[in-house]
């Protein structure tokens, strides 16, 4: 319902996409210019997250907590999305003499290009995702009744929650179909890392582990696109260890097959026809 609503050009389903996909709340999303939309070492497309815009759009804020800052990796069917919107902005600006380091990737209303540097307020992303969820999820009235410190009770529509569903439902799918660890979701969604490993022995700023949560969200890709494709040209193993694991990745007629186990420290073995590399 979304990806359909972002291909003709709504801005609020373009913003819950990003969401959907990365975890980010709205006034991240809605605070992001294309000069934040950056490429790694490896060439996949990635998000600096530094900022965030209060709820009408208007004003722009830095974070209060350090893990805010991050640099988010975007999964295949992002990169693909961003990269075409990316390049009709381009075309549109032709001759304007704006920027596209200058305009939003989610602009306040995207059929329209006189104000390209104005971004969607993000409680109207917050209506959108509402109305989604009441006309098209089917979640009917549902009241609980909690106590009070009165010793009373207050009745409460669980249909009309106002979490972030989207937030909610990234963390399930990045824990059950990506496999993130722990501390790649805390960083993800910009919370303390759980473990002292993640806390102090991960650099999670690192080209390659960056690369590495892309690999794995791309796996959220192939579900949100229903291809049953786990990355292109990569397939995945499971071992009969629970501490092993094995990748089987076939490129340019050569097959590369790399094996790691972890158990007191790791083993890599990485296998190309011709030589063989132990760590």
């Amino acid at each position: 319902i979304v990806k359909a609503k972002v291909d003709h050009g709504d801005s609020a389903a373009f913003s819950a996409l990003i969401s959907l996909m990365t975890g980010l709340e709205s006034n991240i999303v809605c605070s992001l210019k294309w000069k934040d939309v950056v490429v790694s070492d490896y060439g996949h497309l990635m998000l600096e997250v530094y900022k965030q815009v209060s709820s009408d759009g208007k004003t722009e804020s830095a974070f209060e907590d350090m893990n805010d800052y991050r640099t988010v990796p975007l999964d295949r069917m992002l990169e693909r999305t961003l990269s075409s919107k990316k390049e009709l902005a381009k075309a549109k600006l032709t001759g304007s003499g704006t920027s596209i380091n200058d305009v939003y990737v989610v602009r306040s209303v995207e059929s329209e290009w006189k104000n390209m540097t104005q971004c969607l307020p993000p409680k109207k992303v917050s209506a959108f995702i509402s109305e989604i969820m009441k006309r098209n999820m089917g979640i009917k009235e549902d009241l609980v009744s909690i106590p009070t410190e009165d010793n009373g009770t207050k009745d409460t529509d669980l249909s009309v929650y106002s979490g972030n569903f989207l937030r909610e439902n990234f963390r399930f799918h990045a824990e059950t179909k990506c496999s993130l660890t722990e501390d790649e979701l805390c960083y993800i969604l910009g919370n303390d890392r759980a473990t002292t490993m993640g806390c102090h022995y991960i650099d999670f700023e690192n080209q390659e582990v960056l690369l590495s949560l892309k690999i794995k969200l791309d796996r959220l890709a192939s579900f949100v696109e229903g291809s049953g494709e786990i990355a292109p040209n990569m397939r995945y193993f499971k071992s009969p260890k629970p501490t092993a694991v094995e990748y089987f990745y076939e490129t340019g007629g050569k097959n590369l097959d790399i094996k790691a186990d972890a158990k007191h420290g790791a083993v890599l073995r990485v296998e190309d026809g011709n030589a063989h590399r132990n760590r």
